[in-house]
């Protein structure tokens, strides 16, 4: 999609985008959280999730044809650069929204089933 805008809608809108990013860690660290018998380890494991994420961002980076990698690695899904030349790819935006979305209802059919004792 193709947008007409000024340096500080740019910046809004990455921040708005990393917002974005960043909520689908959220429910991808509380989805494993409810998942897991132990709790606790949720955060470890989000953690490791981020970290493969960071690590298939720069594989791609040093790819030059790294075309698959990037639909695992969602840091990579809007650079800065496009934003600012008013490209957004609606797709990826579509994708994080319904997998975070689709992860948050999980949690919580999946924590309301769970014995919290």
């Amino acid at each position: 999609m193709k947008f007409e805008n000024t340096i500080g809608d740019g910046i809004i809108l990455y921040s708005i985008v990393m917002f974005l990013i960043g909520f689908l860690f959220l429910t991808m660290g509380t989805f494993i959280g409810s998942v897991l018998k132990n709790s606790e380890k949720a955060s470890l494991y989000g953690n490791l999730c981020f970290l493969a994420v960071f690590i298939l961002s720069m594989t791609y980076d040093m790819l030059e044809h790294g075309g698959f990698i990037k639909i695992f690695a969602p840091l990579k899904y809007f650079s800065p650069r496009d934003i600012l030349n008013g490209d957004l790819d609606i797709k990826y935006l579509v994708f994080i929204l319904g997998l975070s979305f689709i992860l948050l209802f999980r949690t919580f059919i999946v924590f309301k089933k769970k014995d919290l004792t």
